[in-house]
């Protein structure tokens, strides 16, 4: 990612800093926000993709871009799902978008628990977790209701990082033990058990890249069927689930 901007580039890196590894990026993989006819323009390498006149807009929309490509590329067996981990449990948050996974994913990093990923549960052959903690983006409604305060900058969404919630990052690769499926409500948390194969469903219906290998991915779902447990859980305030949950079941 680069950016002709320094505040810019600061605000970037802040957000991308824990995904930094020790490689050099591919020219196909180079995303470049620049001025242009006074908006700021997004590239992927020479091949323009938006503009506009709002800071909030495009750096948003360059994140997105980055995780599209990030989620696109990757090797792994890949789920739209939310991941958060104690010493003992991995919780897989699975739901499509705007199903409130990222909401209670941050929910739950506040009582104390290591960041994953808001977006993709990856899985290598061994059915482990490969962490993908990208920032987290929560809408006004959604800070709101965690208590949180995002950069000036934004005003809709904002991104905020597992830093910004108090939480530290997921360590060595970890097995998954539970299947959280959210659904919200304006009455009490609960939790409701799931039948093994709502595990299978859920991450076959909700994979991004099943399709690459079908064989792979029905392997490692109907693998974790026979070890994860599967629960519907009713989100009111997501402060008090998340504390619900733990309580239950960590």
């Amino acid at each position: 990612m680069r950016a002709e901007s320094a505040d810019i580039f600061d605000r970037v890196d802040r957000l991308l800093g824990v995904l930094e590894r020790p490689l050099r990026a591919r020219p196909s993989n180079t995303f470049s926000l620049a001025t242009k006819n006074d908006k700021l323009t997004l590239y992927r390498d020479c091949n323009y993709l938006a503009a506009h006149d709002d800071k909030e807009v495009m750096i948003l929309r360059a994140l997105a871009e980055l995780n599209r490509a990030a989620v696109a590329a990757t090797p792994h067996f890949a789920v739209h799902a939310g991941v958060v981990g104690s010493e003992d449990h991995v919780f897989v948050i699975a739901a499509d978008s705007g199903g409130g996974k990222s909401t209670l994913t941050a929910a739950m990093l506040q009582q104390g628990l290591e960041y994953g990923s808001d977006e993709a549960l990856c899985l290598d052959d061994e059915a482990l977790v490969v962490p993908y903690p990208k920032p987290i983006s929560l809408d006004s409604w959604s800070w709101n209701a965690l208590g949180l305060t995002p950069d000036d900058t934004f005003t809709e969404e904002a991104p905020f990082t597992a830093g910004d919630l108090g939480a530290g990052l997921l360590g060595d690769r970890r097995a998954p033990t539970d299947l959280l499926i959210p659904s919200f409500t304006d009455g009490y948390p609960s939790l409701t058990s799931l039948p093994a194969s709502a595990v299978v469903s859920s991450l076959l219906q909700l994979s991004f890249n099943h399709y690459r290998d079908g064989a792979r991915a029905f392997h490692l779902s109907t693998s974790l069927a026979r070890k994860m447990r599967a629960w519907r859980v009713e989100v009111g305030n997501p402060i008090e689930t998340a504390k619900h949950i733990l309580a239950s079941l960590a």
